[in-house]
């Protein structure tokens, strides 16, 4: 299997916020993950992604594409209901 593609997306990630990483180091923690633990890639890369924002402090930083969106915790005047998708007229 090969890991770069993975590594190179996490790696990017890292560097733009700042931070320099070796990307054959995140090619190795994938493996391990992937090989020894029998970890599935895409959770592996979120292992590591979030090992990494950890690391160097950086909120935020997600596996894989873009971020997810919530629904707004925020209730409209009159629905009673706290799980709004969509916002009120």
């Amino acid at each position: 299997m090969d890991f770069s593609e993975t590594a190179e997306r996490i790696s990017q990630k890292v560097m733009s916020h700042g931070h320099a990483v070796e990307k054959t180091a995140i090619e190795t923690k994938l493996r391990r993950l992937v090989e020894e633990f029998g970890v599935p890639l895409a959770e592996a890369e979120r292992t590591v992604t979030n090992e990494m924002a950890r690391e160097f402090s950086i909120s935020g930083l997600q596996a894989g594409g873009p971020a997810r969106q919530r629904p707004s915790m925020r209730s409209s005047p009159g629905n009673g209901s706290r799980w709004n998708a969509r916002s009120s007229p």
